[in-house]
């Protein structure tokens, strides 16, 4: 369909966005970087840990990640857009400055009906206790513990309940399917192995 002046177009969208915030032309230096690490609305993952407990979160978040693709939500890790009247997240970019994250909700804002989030929070504006919220309150709560030095280092109380609240929220997706697979950008992968044993039924 061709373009047609007043009429919206994500490409004409996305265009302005590069243009003015340099999303696709430049990578985020280091001090953005460091900014977003510090930023709840910052997609960057925790620098990854060998143990028990970052295994565990990364076979719940590919489970969480499932619910996305059976309810069409996206699964690249980035940041993401949806149009007023649109139920189609649109890809801006992998990382993105809070400076420009801000610049961009001036320019299209919320009371317009516009959206923004991230691929962990894209599930929460989906009806509330729907599989897909609930698989964005895990991505949440994954996160959380990821980036906690409690939860990297050593247990808390504080660590406990988030651990608590995270397997009973996890619980409701359901054992998981081994045989779903969730697509990303540049290739598609399958769930853990052992992953639908995560919440096996008790033994009678």
């Amino acid at each position: 369909m061709a373009y047609r002046h007043g009429a919206f177009s994500w490409r004409q969208f996305t265009i302005g966005v590069a243009r003015r915030l340099g999303i696709r032309t430049r990578s985020a230096s280091d001090e953005d970087l460091r900014a977003a690490g510090l930023d709840a609305w910052s997609s960057d993952p925790a620098v990854p840990v060998d143990n028990g407990l970052s295994q565990l979160l990364a076979e719940l978040e590919e489970r969480a990640l499932t619910v996305y693709a059976r309810a069409g939500l996206p699964t690249r890790r980035g940041h993401y857009a949806r149009a007023p009247d649109d139920r189609a997240w649109q890809f801006l970019a992998e990382h993105m400055a809070p400076a420009d994250r801000w610049a961009l909700v001036q320019d299209y804002p919320p009371e317009q009906g516009w959206r923004f989030a991230t691929l962990t929070t894209v599930g929460l504006y989906e009806s509330p206790g729907s599989p897909a919220f609930l698989a964005a309150e895990v991505l949440s709560e994954c996160r959380a513990l990821k980036d906690s030095p409690e939860g990297r280092y050593g247990g808390t109380m504080a660590l406990l309940e988030r651990s608590i609240r995270l397997g009973i929220t996890s619980a409701c997706l359901g054992p998981g399917d081994k045989d779903q697979t969730v697509g990303h950008a540049d290739n598609t992968l399958a769930l853990p192995d052992g992953q639908g044993d995560l919440f096996a039924p008790p033994s009678p």
